[in-house]
């Protein structure tokens, strides 16, 4: 395995999370770095804004244009993790930090959202790392955010 790029990547991507909360500040005073008391947390961020729970999950992926693939990637642990916390009544919303934008993609009912995902095997093969349990959002359900 390839540690000092997987070290490279992970500090590239914390480097976006700080910045990423900076603007999801502006929506949610209340947002809390997760990966300050735990940098494996479930979930990157949590807030509590207008007596309202949430859960936030940042992927880096500055190096492309959010339409370049079919859908954005997350560990499928993370969708499996997020339908548990939604029976708690817990919204969970993930976010893609692009070369063309900041998107991102909110889960509310994961059996009427299964069209929007694609289930498959994946891993970032230039680290050495193996393939995961992967889930692409479709590109077409991805939003802009607007700050």
């Amino acid at each position: 395995m390839n540690y000092r790029l997987i070290r490279n990547n992970f500090n590239k991507g914390r480097i976006a999370e700080i910045q990423w909360l900076k603007i999801l500040q502006k929506q949610y005073p209340s947002i809390q770095d997760n990966n300050i008391i735990n940098k494996f947390a479930h979930m990157d961020a949590s807030s509590t804004d207008n007596d309202i729970m949430i859960e936030h999950e940042h992927k880096n992926r500055e190096t492309i244009n959010h339409y370049k693939y079919d859908g954005l990637m997350i560990n499928e642990c993370k969708i499996k993790y997020s339908k548990e916390q939604l029976k708690k009544g817990i919204r969970q919303i993930f976010y893609w930090t692009c070369k063309d934008g900041l998107y991102y993609w909110e889960l509310t009912n994961f059996e009427k959202q299964k069209e929007q995902m694609k289930f498959y095997r994946n891993g970032n093969y230039a680290s050495g790392e193996g393939a995961r349990d992967v889930v692409d959002i479709k590109k077409e359900y991805l939003k802009l955010y607007k700050y």
